[in-house]
């Protein structure tokens, strides 16, 4: 609610924050945590058998945020790369926090990384399958986690050993596609969509639920897609994603299609240097022109002209 530097502002911000918490959550109550300036996001996948049996699958990192939700998420975390041992670490606390209450099904334990120092925050729990659980399937060939669930909701007899996850092989990364409008603070931009092409790539998984013709309604979350490219190294992955996202095709509300190529692009992602405020100071100018004023008749023409 406030970010206190000191002893000091730290008295003369408390009565505030505490009526700010009375008036937004009817309680006054005021705790004080850890102040993290650059934070690094870094979740670890888990499935529990209920009996007190927990394995993880890795680390997903997903720094790239605006308004707090995620847009990119890859494997491995290139800040875990540049810190031996935090992986090994972060993986065992996850694990050990579902052995303790022996979690049943799949989940994700999310931590906050302070980037100055390495250390690790425990953040919260997705007790669910979350949407970028494709990126640890598309690293790890063979693993099916829904399939897993579903065995497990049906009763099926299984062992649990970490020896029987399937290794990480490849990296992975996937883009969220939104309809919504990067340059008005990523506002949803609910229509129809007139057309709708999405490649197709051996190394390329889309998982969509549009079509030409779906309208996106302003009623709900505005995820059109998700684009999921795996490689044998991130600078593989990052070149596929550019490909994939470029081959795109979604026509009728704005999408964040090119915003999403120009944070691939950007310098400080591709040396694997973003945190979770790296959106709020990131520059983007779209190829796009808006129309104030129509006038009676007024046409938008391209070049070199609709095929």
């Amino acid at each position: 609610m406030v970010v206190c530097a000191d002893a000091a502002e730290l008295r003369a911000q408390f009565g505030a924050a505490r009526e700010r918490a009375q008036t937004l959550f009817g309680d006054g109550g005021v705790f004080v945590e850890r102040y993290v300036a650059a934070a690094r996001h870094v979740e670890i996948q888990v499935f529990g058998d209920g009996a007190g049996n927990v394995v993880h699958m890795g680390e997903r990192e997903c720094s790239v945020q605006r308004r707090y939700q995620k847009l990119l998420e890859e494997t491995p975390s290139p800040f875990l790369d540049a810190h031996p041992g935090l992986r090994e670490d972060m993986c065992a606390a996850a694990v050990r926090l579902c052995e303790s209450i022996a979690y049943t099904s799949a989940g994700t334990v999310e931590f906050l990384v302070d980037a100055a120092t390495a250390q690790f925050f425990f953040l919260e729990m997705n007790t669910r399958i979350q949407v970028e659980h494709t990126v640890t399937e598309a690293a790890r060939p063979g693993l099916d986690l829904v399939a897993l669930m579903l065995r497990l909701a049906a009763r099926e007899p299984f062992a649990l050993p970490q020896a029987a996850v399937p290794p990480a092989t490849r990296h992975a990364l996937q883009a969220r596609v939104y309809a919504e409008d990067a340059i008005r603070g990523f506002a949803p931009a609910p229509g129809v969509l007139t057309a709708v092409a999405f490649p197709a790539r051996a190394w390329l998984r889309v998982d969509t639920w549009v079509r030409a013709g779906s309208a996106v309604t302003p009623h709900f979350d505005a995820l059109l897609a998700k684009v999921v490219v795996h490689g044998a190294d991130r600078a593989a992955v990052l070149a596929r994603m550019d490909d994939a996202l470029g081959a795109v095709r979604l026509c009728g509300p704005v999408t964040n299609v090119e915003f999403l190529r120009a944070v691939c692009r950007d310098g400080v992602f591709r040396r694997g240097e973003a945190t979770t405020g790296f959106l709020a100071g990131f520059a983007f100018a779209p190829h796009a022109i808006e129309v104030l004023d129509g006038g009676l008749a007024t046409t938008v023409q391209d070049l070199p002209g609709r095929t």
